[in-house]
């Protein structure tokens, strides 16, 4: 009887184990049934113009999914549409930085967009080199933003607009990084790999470059870096290989080398320029560079702004990838139209005001008022008319500028 109910009671506790799913054959069940659905459902968002890549659950590198919101995300980055510029908003984990700011056309549009996104200080600003389209809209930024670390090379500039940088920076703790430094941005970091050879003639050849990496994403920005500086990157030992990189110098024929972009091996590239615009932006030799290394493109004069988003794990779009594979203007075409360009931007009346920080108000260079301005209040501005009244300016009365 006693071995009755023995075999009876481990009968009842193999039905107990069972039913609790902790025995082998419901874990194996229960495991399989969660895979099927995360694979179904992630495939089920893939854009159509994506490359074929898994979505698991862990990658190594991170892997590009749905074209989705970012509300599960605690990273992005945003190409801002400054049309013949560069200007990237970051943010990790309530964190942010701004690398360049575009050209003066655009700085009210940097400094409204980061109001609109309720950005009122950032933890960096970085300014990769001196050219007007890269630092204008920063001097705007550094009017209406608190800025904790400025990080720009060890360069100088004789252009106004590089003097109202630095008159607009002079309260900002400002390093010159070296490379190999590297910095926390919340759960992410960047590091710096450039300037490398100050030697080299050319500015555009002396940029802060980084690479930014949030758990398995990472993303690199050259700035205007050209063939030569590629070349140190690669020479360098750093590590290069990104999921997304900013085209250098707007995808210029002089930049984004075929050794360079092997380095990086991207699945994405953001090309920043405008619409029309008299360079030839993006030009044929980098797209073909682009097309041979299998990256898809995002570009800002088709597209406008576009965000990527990052759980670190995996990395997604605001939008799909450009099916627009066609470079800018030929050679011949820029003339015509550098002169439109030239005569659009004298419809901006003076080439620059005289601001009195004091006072808050803003003068045609020769306005009387000027004249009585205490030296310490007077700076010189080359911001437009209507960049200034975003920036909380108001024109003289006297000169009515």
């Amino acid at each position: 009887m006693r071995h009755f109910y023995l075999k009876y009671f481990c009968v009842f506790c193999a039905l107990a184990l069972l039913l609790s799913g902790c025995g082998p054959a419901a874990s194996a069940v229960t495991s399989s049934a969660v895979s099927s659905s995360v694979s179904s459902s992630s495939s089920s968002f893939l854009p159509s113009a994506a490359p074929s890549v898994s979505p698991s659950v862990s990658p190594s590198p991170s892997a590009a999914i749905a074209v989705q919101d970012g509300d599960n995300a605690g990273f992005e980055a945003v190409m801002l549409d400054v049309h013949q510029g560069l200007s990237i908003f970051v943010e990790a984990d309530g964190h942010t930085l701004l690398f360049d700011g575009g050209p003066r056309s655009r700085s009210s549009y940097v400094v409204a967009w980061l109001k609109q996104h309720n950005i009122t200080s950032l933890d960096y600003m970085i300014a990769s080199h001196y050219d007007e389209d890269h630092i204008a809209g920063l001097v705007g930024v550094l009017h209406t933003t608190a800025v904790n670390t400025l990080l720009c090379p060890d360069t100088t500039s004789d252009s106004k607009i590089y003097n109202s940088f630095v008159q607009a920076s002079q309260d900002v703790n400002t390093v010159h990084p070296e490379a190999g430094q590297a910095y926390a941005l919340g759960n992410a970091s960047f590091q710096v790999l450039g300037p490398i050879d100050m030697s080299l003639p050319s500015d555009n050849n002396k940029p802060i470059a980084v690479r930014i990496a949030y758990g398995n994403f990472s993303m690199i920005i050259t700035g205007d870096a050209e063939s030569e500086e590629e070349a140190d990157f690669v020479s360098s030992g750093y590590t290069l290989k990104s999921d997304l990189y900013v085209a250098g110098h707007h995808g210029s024929a002089s930049s984004s080398s075929d050794a360079f972009v092997s380095a990086v091996s991207p699945s994405y590239v953001w090309i920043s320029c405008g619409k029309g615009n008299s360079y030839g932006h993006p030009s044929k030799e980098a797209l073909q560079v682009f097309k041979n290394h299998n990256a898809q493109i995002f570009r800002s004069d088709d597209q406008g702004e576009v965000t990527v988003f990052s759980n670190g794990t995996n990395y997604w779009f605001s939008c799909d990838p450009d099916s627009n594979w066609t470079p800018g203007q030929t050679e011949a075409e820029p003339a015509q139209n550098t002169q439109a360009a030239q005569a659009n931007s004298s419809t901006d009346g003076e080439s620059y005001y005289i601001l009195n920080t004091s006072t808050k108000k803003f003068h045609r260079p020769g306005c009387s008022a000027v004249k009585k301005m205490k030296e310490k209040n007077k700076q010189e501005s080359s911001q437009s008319r209507d960049e200034l009244i975003q920036m909380g300016y108001s024109p003289c009365a006297i000169c009515n500028p």
